[in-house]
């Protein structure tokens, strides 16, 4: 029964409940507006979707018809699709708001979408639907929420002065979001830099759970740009603890700047390293905060780091930084650095007191470094540039200082000549700058410009009375060096008349050089008595002391005082240096002039056994023979004669010897043996004096022997017709050109000489007038000319113009670069020189020669031999060591040629000097030695030369020294340096500057 009961129940439940759904859909189906009835129900209990299928129906429904609901159906079925985030949602919207464009509820569809937007952070298009709002068509319990969506949204854009009144009339709202509005508004006002109002916002929200971190970040900020460092410092260190990490890095700064600011370096570290890690960049102003302040807490490494970083624009902190840089790298012992960063300071002119001081200091270091040529430039530019500077009696200082030490005397000069008022200091510095400049332009032989300086010296004289007694001594040595004998005399004796010259080493040499001039002007007792008195004065120096003695034995010898002579020549003799084999052959020949030929025969042949080098064994052999004929010993004379002939086929002796044998047959009955040897001299060396001599003998021979048709013969196969016919005329004509010429009228002369030349073709002087002629036009400069008349001699055969023809010959053609042909004459001219000078000369053409042809080798053999030859000037010694030093590097012998160049890198004065020692330091630099290159080049620096093409090399190879070091900044500011210092601009220096410090700032931006 119950069981009945209850089944009973629960049947008539579910029933009911399927009738009553069944009338209400009954009903629905009925009534539209139960669709819309039944929709908002649902709709207002959040069943969207249920509530969406009710406004559809409705609006299918009532289609077409007129009713009034169908715009809120439209509304709430848009609604519904935006709730529930249907894809169609603003489509339905849209359709709404264009069917149904005055509808009340237009505003809120609008905001309603917006808002979905918003919240799902769909900022801009909500902020699209926001815009579309009609503020007095919404609610007023939704426009709070509609302003705060629509701040947000100009926020977010960063339009603050959108946002800001929006925000502004809902901060003070009882309403969710007035706190955020708050924050927003003043956080616009912080942006838009109104700190002032926007901190006293701040400042109410520093407790708030959500913006309350973001808020003292802020105020932070905000107390940084107001320059409120104190506030800063007192809240930064909590607020970095807690900041977000994203806020770290920036609350660094500012709080590392701050302690900056504050003068609170050992503070300011910590935090301005954690924001220099932190970022990816930092600002020139952020190096130089970081740099400063390690500078101020004495960290100078670090600070030169970040300061090298602020170095390379053109504005005011540049100049700052590398004034700064500058003083720290001096604190560091980096000289060298510190020079270049004052350098850079002294360019800017932003701030003119630290402009002033950077050249100050800049110069200073250069005096310091004793880069000397610099120095002065340097100092030079600070008075042009502050000619009223406060420092201008410390720059006179050094100027005296930099003078008195620098040997860079060219560039010296210059600058005190433009000092206006002298001082005594600085008349003192100019009496011996000149003086040393006159030193140097006479080392380079530039003897005429030495004598000028020299006079410069002089016009400070009273200064130093050995200076001035020195530049008489040079400018004497000058004149002498020029032929100018009287004068070099007058002016050895203004030097002997200073007191104080007399304590000088070049008080002797001037009796030597007096003693000199004197014997040039032929005065010998003059000449002898100046030599005498150096004799007296110099007992130690050997060399010079045995020629004093050839001399004075020279002018005994000259005046025919023999014995006296021969006594002269026997201490030269005793003395055993290089004069004594010329001491000998005088003493052997003065033996002769005192009838004592078998004493000269004995000496004579003494010579090349003791001296095997002699120049004078030529001369030996030839006066032997003759003193046997004194002795009526001829045959003793033929062998020696012969020897002659033998042993120095290329003498002019040997025509001599000739024409001595034929005499010897001759006057012995021998005369076929006698008319072989005339012969000889007349076809060999026709143009001769001998030749002439030994026609004369043929012709006696001829005559003597009945056959004088033979010798008319003879004479006309030689094509000397004219010394028969014409020989008187031809001797007058030729010796009048020659006395012209002997009175210095070459123009005249060498007019003449051609006028005999032309008349005469076969004359008896043709070979004198093209001697002399070609003298006229090599002292003309008429070089094709002389050449003519010299290649004319040669084509001649041996003959006593033959060596004076190859010297002056070779000479021309190296001068016209037609270093074959010079190679040539020089090679003979070797084999056939009897003076030494002329065998000097023809070892250095060689040598010259071979080096313009690149061939090494030769060069090497002719280097080696111009330095192991007697009595080689220093300059000439200098060149071949240069020379030499070259070929070997050419032939990729470094460690040869270094030791070579070092020795004439001793004195950079000199061209040769400076180029060697440039290429010591780019030698041991292609060595990978960089330490021992940089030290050359510093003391290329310190030895101030006159020769700025091989400084500046020094310079580059320096910038390159740097860059193997990778250190940028100091390859470019050594680099700068030179740009601003070399005036030339042909060389092709400065063209290769500009290319290196463009390749530098290449590297520089990759970096």
């Amino acid at each position: 029964m119950n069981s009945k009961r209850l089944g009973l129940t629960l049947f008539l439940t579910v029933f009911l409940a399927f009738l009553s759904g069944f009338a209400q859909q009954s009903a629905v189906y009925r009534d539209p507006d139960a669709n819309l009835k039944e929709g908002l129900e649902l709709y207002h209990k959040s069943q969207y979707g249920a509530a969406q299928v009710r406004f559809t129906e409705y609006l299918r429904r009532t289609e077409g018809q007129e009713a009034t609901s169908r715009s809120d159906a439209a509304f709430y079925q848009a609604m519904c699709a935006i709730r529930l985030e249907h894809n169609n949602g603003e489509i339905l919207v849209n359709n709404f708001l264009q069917n149904y464009p005055e509808s009340s509820k237009a505003s809120l569809a609008c905001f309603e979408v917006g808002k979905t937007l918003f919240q799902d952070k769909k900022i801009k298009r909500a902020q699209r639907w926001f815009q579309q709002v009609n503020q007095s068509k919404l609610q007023k319990d939704l426009l709070t929420e509609y302003k705060f969506y629509l701040g947000y949204c100009f926020f977010d854009e960063k339009e603050y002065k959108k946002a800001q009144p929006l925000f502004e009339q809902i901060l003070n709202s009882d309403t969710p979001y007035a706190e955020a509005a708050g924050y927003y508004y003043y956080y616009t006002l912080y942006q838009s830099g109104n700190y002032d109002k926007a901190l006293k916002g701040f400042l109410g929200l520093q407790e708030s759970r959500e913006f309350g971190s973001s808020v003292r970040y802020c105020i932070a900020q905000i107390y940084y740009y107001q320059g409120n460092f104190e506030e800063v410092a007192k809240i930064g260190a909590q607020l970095i603890r807690n900041a977000r990490p994203d806020q770290q890095t920036e609350m660094a700064r500012i709080l590392g700047d701050s302690y900056f600011r504050l003068n609170r370096f050992p503070e300011a570290i910590p935090y301005l390293e954690q924001y220099r890690k932190g970022t990816k960049s930092m600002s020139r102003d952020e190096h130089y905060a970081l740099g400063y302040t390690y500078y101020m807490n004495r960290q100078l490494p670090e600070a030169v780091k970040e300061l090298e970083q602020v170095t390379d624009a053109n504005d005011q902190l540049t100049q700052f930084s590398n004034h700064l840089l500058g003083g720290i790298l001096v604190d560091l012992k980096d000289k060298l650095k510190a020079r270049s960063a004052f350098r850079k300071a002294a360019n800017l002119s932003f701030d003119k007191s630290l402009q002033e001081e950077s050249l100050l200091n800049y110069a200073k270091l250069n005096f310091d470094l004793s880069i000397s040529g610099e120095t002065l430039r340097a100092f030079e530019e600070f008075l042009r540039v502050f000619p009223d500077s406060k420092y201008q009696d410390e720059v006179y200082d050094y100027l005296v200082k930099v003078f008195m030490n620098t040997r860079n005397y060219q560039e010296a000069l210059v600058t005190l000549d433009k000092i206006k008022s002298k001082t005594p200091e600085v008349r003192k510095a100019y009496q011996r700058i000149a003086y040393y400049r006159g030193l140097e332009l006479f080392n380079n032989l530039k003897y005429r410009e030495a004598i000028d300086m020299f006079d410069k010296s002089l016009e400070y004289g009273n200064y130093d009375d050995i200076i001035r007694g020195l530049c008489y001594y040079w400018q004497a040595e000058a004149w002498y060096n020029m032929k100018g004998y009287e004068k070099a005399a007058d002016t050895y004796d203004r030097f002997m008349s200073v007191s104080e010259s007399a304590g000088t080493p070049e008080y002797s040499l001037a009796f030597y050089g007096l003693g000199y001039c004197f014997f040039n002007l032929e005065k010998y007792d003059e000449s002898q008595n100046w030599f005498r008195r150096f004799i007296a004065r110099s007992p130690k120096q050997t060399k010079l002391l045995a020629e004093a003695y050839n001399r004075v034995g020279d002018c005994l010898f000259m005046s025919r005082l023999y014995w006296q002579a021969i006594e002269s020549y026997d201490k030269a003799m005793a003395l055993k240096t290089e004069e004594a084999g010329y001491a000998m052959f005088q003493k052997g020949f003065s033996y002769g002039l005192v009838q004592r030929p078998s004493q000269k025969i004995e000496l004579l042949k003494r010579l090349p056994i003791e001296y095997p080098k002699s120049q004078f064994l030529d001369d030996a052999a030839y006066e032997i023979g003759r003193s046997y004929i004194d002795l009526n010993q001829p045959q003793d004379a033929i062998p020696a004669f012969k020897a002659v002939i033998a042993n120095y086929p290329n003498s002019s002796y040997v025509r001599k010897a000739y024409i001595q044998l034929g005499l010897i047959y001759y006057n012995a009955d021998q005369d076929e043996e006698a008319m072989t040897m005339y012969k000889k001299v007349v076809s060999t060396w026709p143009d001769t004096q001998e030749s002439s001599d030994a026609l004369n003998g043929i012709k006696n021979i001829y005559v003597e022997t009945n056959r004088v048709d033979e010798y008319f013969t003879y004479v006309q196969s030689t094509g000397r017709t004219s010394d028969i016919s014409v020989s008187e005329q031809d001797s007058l004509i030729y010796m009048s050109a020659e006395n012209i010429y002997l009175q210095g009228d070459y123009t005249r002369a060498k007019t003449n000489f051609g006028q005999y030349i032309t008349r005469f073709p076969q004359g008896r002087f043709l070979l004198n007038a093209h001697n002399y002629k070609g003298d006229c036009h090599y002292r003309a400069n008429e070089l094709d000319q002389a050449l003519t008349s010299y290649s004319f001699i040669l084509a001649r055969g041996k003959n006593q113009f033959t060596e004076t023809a190859l010297a002056r010959s070779a000479e021309i053609c190296y001068q016209q670069s037609n270093f074959d042909r010079a190679l040539i004459l020089y090679k003979q001219l070797e084999q056939q020189a009897e003076e030494q000078s002329n065998l000097l000369d023809a070892k250095i053409g060689i040598m010259r020669c071979s080096f313009r042809q690149k061939d090494y080798e030769s060069v090497i053999q002719s280097a080696r031999g111009v330095i192991g030859s007697d009595k080689v000037p220093e300059e000439i010694t200098r060149e071949a060591s240069f020379i030499l030093g070259k070929a070997y590097l050419e032939k990729g012998d470094s460690d040869k040629a270094m030791e070579v160049l070092r020795v004439v890198a001793r004195d950079v004065k000199n061209k040769e000097g400076a180029e060697s020692k440039y290429l010591v330091a780019e030698i041991l630099f292609r060595k990978g030695n960089s330490e021992a290159s940089e030290k050359e080049i510093l003391e290329f620096l310190d030895l101030n030369t006159t020769h700025q093409f091989w400084l500046a090399k020094a310079y580059i190879l320096w910038s390159d020294i740097y860059l193997k070091r990778q250190d940028l900044f100091q390859a470019k500011a050594t680099l700068q340096i030179l740009k601003e210092n070399y005036s030339r601009t042909d060389d092709g220096i400065l063209a290769t500057v500009d290319e290196k410090l463009k390749w530098i700032d290449t590297q520089n931006q990759e970096k």
